[in-house]
């Protein structure tokens, strides 16, 4: 028998590997707290940004958006704003908009010019150059980085 304090030391060990064979074995739960858990679904390969609003589901059974064509360097006068959406593509071959999920971040390298909402709108700040560049991002893939530059104000905004 081992004593009392080699016990002690090795009860994190035996949850380690606890842990480990529930998860090599396919519990399909979580072995803390013994919940059922979903599988992860497909996972995330790419996203792009698209011109324009993200496009209003018309049924949760409509099918995957058809890609849209890949927003090109462009422009925004100056307080006045443009929408992007984000379009991901997934390891199934599934599209999806992913614009307003949970966990896509949208950002501009430069916040002082070109200036975020969080959800695929931006305002133009202050005429510069260059441009700002902007990206959506989630699950660690992100868009490829997008120019934006911003020109004199008119009225009004387009």
């Amino acid at each position: 028998m081992f004593p009392r304090q080699a016990w002690i030391v090795m009860l994190p060990l035996l949850a380690f590997v606890s842990a480990a064979l529930a998860l090599s074995c396919g519990s399909g739960g979580d072995s803390a707290t013994g919940v059922a858990t979903a599988s992860p679904g497909p996972a995330l390969l790419a996203i792009e940004l698209c011109l324009g609003p993200a496009p209003a589901p018309t049924s949760t059974t409509t099918p995957a958006p058809t890609p849209c064509p890949s927003a090109v360097a462009t422009s925004v006068p100056m307080s006045c704003t443009i929408n992007l959406h984000a379009l991901g593509s997934f390891s199934d071959g599934t599209m999806s908009d992913i614009t307003s999920a949970a966990s896509t971040f949208w950002g501009s390298d430069s916040p002082l010019i070109l200036s975020s909402d969080g959800g695929g709108a931006y305002t133009g700040i202050t005429p510069a150059v260059p441009p700002a560049m902007v990206t959506a991002g989630s699950g660690g893939v992100s868009s490829p980085m997008l120019p934006v530059t911003v020109g004199a104000p008119v009225s009004p905004c387009p």
